[in-house]
């Protein structure tokens, strides 16, 4: 028995209408468990090398770990995978709520969509029946009427949507997938691709229950990992207040020691923002079976943004739609993250593009009639907003920026490129890198590009270890494996269907024995780092074949070449010679050939991918 997988995968194809089952192959899971390995193991075979993001040959698949839906607070979350319209790579992009539980108990491990249909339509999957049925009402409607109006249609108050809005029906190349309203699978243009295929909506409801290899041992986990996350255990010796505060909990702390860019990533300020934010808080919520409220619902009562209330934001989309753009009204930072919720696009990439802009604004760059006459200074609410309409609406300098920051910049030229916060495309988090090398070289090397998710370096965030102008090569070397490390545990993290907050700061020390408990498998910590590297060279692999290598695994200008200009940071940066014998290191910790970056026969034998 494999315990955690219904052994099914659902394949459609747009183009032709037709709806196939498969079984899924009990070996592949061995090798990469779910959710992320899964993808990454059918979609290396399925999207062919040079096929266009936006094209109907495309493959957009959405997978289930071995957790989602197990009866274990934070096994929800699902994955959405594709190549990406924004940056050419290799892009998968998870989301919680209630879509992925739905998914696997309607006895699926995974949708595969395929193809284009030549109307819009959207999917309805229950335990019983698939059905592709028309769309073209919906065409139009934002992202949460689009998930009112399918529910009513289709009778079932409970089921749960998956939905694009007009950004990813207008190829917004960072429109993302919004789940039940408020969860959203949000980076790289998932929701451009599911637009190109004219699929407005994947709707799921079902009544079914995910096998379980050893229940009574999981019974007994579950109820002493349930009493730790209750617990309110401190993290890092700072309180915990998720339940209150959602990702926010440590806003003021990130703030205060520069881990909270400023400017379009100039700079770093000490401006207290929590204690605001927090005079918001109207409620909390839950995904399905979680003890933690992260949910967090935040509303305003006055001034021109009153009645704007809803789930967020979070972290990484107040940052970047408030402080990277140098806002700090709260009220208007809770609108701008209600409207990108509305369009369905990408608060971080959004933000951040909206930054990039006002920049090229200031600098004189972009003049008052290129952006339809708004004073598009930092720090300027309501440029956001305005902003924020029009990329959403596809119109006027909207229409550029809707592309991201990389090609935007290529478009407007005259040094543009300078202020353009990206690699590979993939715009930047809320996080400033100048402060903090390994973090640098995490968000460098990534796979889907500038992305945090792939190795947050928290034992060099909040305990400065590395917090120093010059590092010796030893020290550097030792940043380099740890990213490496970090990066495949979190490559298979990603692949269990686990909540990255219950996982990764909870569940950490006895995640072995909670997956051996659902699989049946003998799991240790060892086997599961493997299972990491292997998902992680074989992404590296897919963007290899793509073109890209060593020479995409940089830095923006910025950070290596504009120290932070003010504050306690004055000065910080990261040096260029110190970060290439990073990668050196990193390249070697991997395995992967120092030349190209790319992954050597000797790798890919070791780690059972030769024949790919």
């Amino acid at each position: 028995m494999i315990g955690g997988f219904v052994q099914k995968l659902l394949y459609i194809d747009l183009s032709s209408g037709k709806v196939e089952h498969r079984s899924l192959d009990p070996e592949i899971p061995r090798d990469f468990l779910g959710a992320k390995g899964l993808a990454a193991r059918i979609l290396y075979q399925e999207i062919k090398p040079g096929t266009d993001p936006l094209g109907p040959d495309n493959v957009l698949m959405f997978s289930t770990g071995p957790m989602t839906g197990a009866p274990l607070a934070g096994g929800v979350k699902y994955s959405v995978a594709t190549r990406s319209p924004l940056t050419g790579t290799w892009n998968d992009s998870s989301a919680s709520g209630f879509f992925g539980p739905q998914l696997k108990l309607a006895g699926y491990d995974a949708l595969i969509v395929r193809g284009r249909a030549e109307k819009p339509v959207y999917l309805w999957i229950t335990n019983d029946t698939v059905q592709i049925k028309p769309a073209g009402h919906l065409w139009g409607k934002n992202a949460h009427d689009t998930d009112d109006a399918v529910r009513e249609e289709i009778g079932e108050e409970r089921a749960s949507v998956a939905v694009i809005g007009t950004g990813g029906e207008q190829l917004i190349r960072y429109a993302n997938i919004c789940n039940d309203k408020w969860r959203h699978a949000a980076r790289g243009g998932t929701g451009a691709v599911m637009g190109s295929k004219n699929l407005k909506a994947v709707a799921v409801r079902a009544l079914g229950k995910v096998p379980v290899a050893d229940p009574a041992t999981l019974k007994g986990l579950r109820q002493e990992l349930h009493a730790r996350l209750k617990s309110q255990i401190n993290r890092w010796g700072m309180k915990h207040n998720l339940m209150f505060e959602g990702t926010n909990e440590f806003l003021d702390d990130e703030i205060n020691t520069g881990v909270t860019p400023w400017r379009n990533y100039q700079t770093v300020r000490q401006i207290p923002m929590q204690e605001a934010l927090h005079s918001h808080y109207v409620k909390s919520r839950a995904c399905p079976g979680c003890v933690q409220t992260c949910w967090i619902v935040r509303g305003v009562t006055d001034g021109p943004y009153a009645g704007v209330e809803g789930v967020g934001p979070e972290y990484e989309s107040l940052s970047c739609l408030g402080p990277v753009c140098d806002v700090t009204d709260i009220p208007t930072i809770l609108k701008a993250n209600l409207l990108c919720n509305l369009y369905g696009i990408d608060t971080i990439s959004t933000g951040a593009t909206v930054a990039f802009a006002m920049e090229c604004y200031e600098k004189g760059i972009l003049s008052k009639n290129d952006v339809d006459g708004i004073d598009l200074r930092f720090g300027n609410g309501e440029a956001l907003i305005a902003l924020i309409e029009m990329i959403g609406e596809r119109r006027g300098i909207g229409r550029l920026l809707g592309e991201g920051t990389m090609r935007a910049a290529e478009d407007i030229g005259h040094g543009a490129e300078k202020y353009a916060i990206h690699t590979k495309g993939l715009e930047y988090p809320g996080y400033m890198p100048k402060l903090f090398p390994a973090m640098a070289l995490a968000l460098a090397t990534a796979d889907r590009g500038a992305c945090h998710l792939r190795a947050w370096i928290s034992e060099e965030v909040f305990t400065h270890s590395l917090d120093k102008g010059e590092y010796d090569e030893a020290e550097l070397k030792e940043r380099a494996e740890l990213v490496a490390s970090t990066q495949n545990r979190m490559a298979w993290l990603n692949s269990t269907g686990l909540c990255t907050h219950d996982a990764y700061f909870y569940y950490y020390p006895t995640l072995p024995q909670v997956l051996r408990a659902v699989i049946g498998w003998d799991l240790s910590e060892d086997g599961l780092s493997k299972i990491g590297e292997r998902i992680y060279t074989l992404t590296r692999l897919f963007n290899a074949r793509e073109g890209f290598g060593r020479r995409d695994d940089k830095l923006p200008w910025r950070f290596h070449y504009e120290p932070v200009p003010e504050g306690p940071r004055k000065g910080a940066l990261i040096n260029p010679e110190a970060f290439d014998m990073m990668l050196d290191h990193y390249y070697q910790a991997r395995g992967w050939d120092p030349a190209s970056g790319n992954p050597t026969e000797e790798i890919l034998s070791e780690l059972g991918l030769s024949d790919l």
